[in-house]
């Protein structure tokens, strides 16, 4: 089965080429379509009840955005800055 497959490919390979760029036309436009509308924001995919959304809104009005907070955590013990980070 798989020697007469690839026979038929060794002898029209363009007839190949023409099926698959046919066949890919469609999927190009329902890939298109699918991911037009793909939403990343967390805020978007939770409802505005979710402590996490919650904390998001409250990160948004302290700092006026999310996209990145670091947090420096700085004492004389080195045990204590480990203590302190795990609470991250």
């Amino acid at each position: 089965m798989l020697e007469r497959l690839i026979a038929l490919v060794r002898a029209r390979p363009a007839w190949i080429l023409g099926i698959a760029l046919t066949a890919s036309i469609p999927m190009t436009y329902f890939s298109v379509t699918l991911f037009q509308d793909v939403r990343a924001n967390l805020k978007e995919l939770l409802p505005q009840s979710a402590p996490s959304v919650q904390t998001l809104n409250e990160l948004e009005r302290r700092f006026g955005g999310y996209s990145q907070l670091s947090i420096i955590i700085e004492s004389p013990d080195r045990g204590a800055n480990r203590v302190a980070r795990s609470f991250f």
